[in-house]
């Protein structure tokens, strides 16, 4: 059986803008520089006070911070 891909993080440097531009906007979304996301896997949006979130996916627990260049996003999530 084949996992669904949750997350694909790059360390350094960025993504390459040639990768998100190909992917199907439908399912994923970078979130941050070096952070794209299967909008499928969200299981939620943290929202913080100061126009920040973080994103948690389906069975991790770990959170991913949305940068504020990428929150328009999710504010109908």
């Amino acid at each position: 059986m084949h996992e669904r891909p949750t997350a694909l993080i790059a360390d350094d440097p960025p993504l390459d803008p040639h990768l998100v531009d190909e992917l199907d906007a439908q399912r994923f979304a970078q979130i941050h520089r070096s952070t794209i996301v299967n909008l499928h896997q969200v299981a939620q949006v943290l929202r913080g006070p100061n126009e920040n979130a973080d994103v948690q996916l389906e069975g991790r627990q770990e959170l991913l911070t949305v940068s504020r260049s990428y929150l328009h996003l999710f504010r109908q999530m």
